[in-house]
């Protein structure tokens, strides 16, 4: 998500994830974008943490199209 937010600043599009969960809780600025980038890192480790669960306890293997369906429920 970072890199394609990335990319698309590089594309002239306004996305800022980072900034955007900042000032949630901070005024704009460096700070606001250091939590929200904390925040970022966070979430995205906690949503491994349920793939990785699902992939052990749920389905007890991992592949292409466990994977796809994991990430089409992900998407939904």
């Amino acid at each position: 998500m970072s890199v394609l937010t990335g990319l698309a600043r590089m594309m002239g599009v306004p996305a800022n994830i980072e900034m955007m969960l900042g000032t949630m809780v901070a005024d704009p600025g460096t700070t606001a974008w250091l939590i929200g980038f904390v925040m970022h890192l966070t979430l995205s480790g906690l949503i491994a943490l349920i793939y990785a669960w699902g992939f052990e306890h749920v389905t007890h293997k991992a592949g292409w199209a466990v994977g796809t369906g994991f990430g089409l429920v992900h998407a939904a």
